[in-house]
């Protein structure tokens, strides 16, 4: 890393403004006898140009990625709104819905935040699909608690069949 200061190979990194007041506590504390001054001396000089050294290698890798891959969305059109949702719209991630008068907040992944950013999927049908998956795992819950429940009552009737003879 500080053969890569001197001699000029890495981008960000060189003799400039934001770099000399890390490199002078570098120097400072490799003279300092005093470890109470030494350690913090080392350890700001060292963690703040690796810092800007892991900050330059990721903006390359960014750029990289960025470049040779973009993703492909399959267009949605748009449709009616189910006449249960109420005033659909997204805040960040974040779906806000009215779903039978009670109000929801739906956390969607990325991946159909930026569908929907870039206009190829619209709010109504992210809306109807949140609808559709909570009925399914509503009409799930309640198949659920009825089979929890005749276990419940299969296993009483046993207990009390073994009562005392």
């Amino acid at each position: 890393m500080l053969i890569g200061v001197f001699t000029g190979r890495t981008k960000s990194i060189g003799l400039n403004k934001g770099t000399m007041m890390p490199l002078a506590a570098l120097i400072c504390g490799s003279f300092v006898r005093n470890p109470l001054l030494k350690i913090p001396l080392m350890l700001y000089g060292g963690a703040s140009l690796f810092n800007r050294i892991g900050q330059e290698s990721l903006s390359e890798y960014r750029a990289s990625q960025n470049t040779s891959s973009s993703v492909q969305y399959k267009r949605y059109e748009d449709e009616e709104l189910d006449k249960r949702l109420k005033d659909p719209h997204i805040e960040g991630n974040v779906l806000l819905v009215d779903i039978d008068n009670i109000p929801r907040l739906v956390t969607l992944p990325q991946s159909v935040v930026n569908a929907y950013n870039r206009g190829i999927l619209p709010i109504n049908a992210i809306a109807n699909r949140v609808l559709a998956k909570a009925d399914q795992s509503s009409l799930t819950n309640q198949q659920t608690q009825e089979n929890t429940s005749e276990r419940f009552e299969l296993k009483r009737d046993r207990e009390q069949v073994r009562g005392i003879r």
